[in-house]
């Protein structure tokens, strides 16, 4: 069976290394303790056993989006099995926007309060039919969500960890999953689920056509994952060849001919 991963991050060691050394927001966002540079350096050899993955910049605090996207766009250049999805700016003209599918938001360094800064750049996922991965703050994550899809109603979003808190918590997760599960244009991730009920209740609430499988390689891993491990959480549920198929691979890939 085919996998796609779509959830992946893409960072270069020596830079990750520079910033992990200096940072002053070590103490305050959990992603700093989430990284290990061996894991990071092994990257080539993890992406060798999807099928294709999403190839998203590793971003800290300090990272420069620009020089962030450049990286990783480059780094894809080199992998056919890998597709880009780039960080948001407030620049719709770069070079490899109109070639992308998928984008990314992240509250390290998209302030949710400034949210109408990037107005230009969330027309413009809206009018023509792009994804967006958005992880915001727990305390408001719905609120926002909601609000980007009542101004912006043809904009698709993936909300990634199935949407839950830093503590995986059930309740919260469910939360989530129910104020969206209704919302044709709202896809949810696996990645970093380790919870089967979350990934049962999900499916019992939005089905397997909006699911997609994903890791967050290399977060949170101290070496190269086995795939099967990873996937194991979906296979064990009770579903059709058909379901896993589409949560595993087809659900990302069809994203990619729209």
């Amino acid at each position: 069976m085919k996998i796609f991963d779509a959830h992946i991050h893409i960072a270069e060691v020596n830079e990750t290394s520079k910033i992990l050394n200096n940072s002053t927001y070590k103490n305050k966002y959990r992603i700093y303790d989430s990284i290990y540079l061996e894991s990071i350096a092994a990257t080539e050899e993890y992406i060798k056993k999807p099928d294709k993955f999403f190839a998203i910049p590793m971003f800290f605090k300090e990272s420069n989006i620009k020089e962030a996207n450049e990286y990783t766009y480059d780094f894809c250049s080199n992998f056919k099995n890998g597709v880009f999805v780039p960080l948001i700016d407030t620049d719709v003209k770069q070079q490899y926007i109109a070639n992308a599918k998928v984008y990314k938001e992240h509250f390290l360094i998209h302030d949710f309060r400034l949210w109408e800064e990037r107005i230009k750049f969330y027309s413009f996922l809206n009018d023509n039919g792009k994804y967006i991965i958005i992880h915001c703050k727990d305390t408001i994550r719905i609120e926002y969500l909601k609000k980007l899809r009542k101004q912006f109603p043809k904009l698709k979003i993936i909300i990634p960890h199935m949407g839950r808190n830093v503590f995986e918590d059930y309740d919260f997760t469910r939360e989530v999953i129910n104020a969206f599960y209704s919302d044709t244009n709202v896809f949810f991730d696996t990645s970093t689920v380790t919870n089967s009920n979350i990934i049962k209740y999900a499916i019992s609430k939005v089905g397997c056509d909006r699911i997609l499988f994903g890791s967050d390689f290399p977060l949170e891993f101290k070496s190269v994952p086995n795939l099967f491990d990873l996937t194991k959480i979906i296979l064990k549920q009770n579903l059709s060849y058909d379901g896993i198929s589409k949560i595993l691979y087809h659900n990302a890939y069809n994203i990619l001919s729209q």
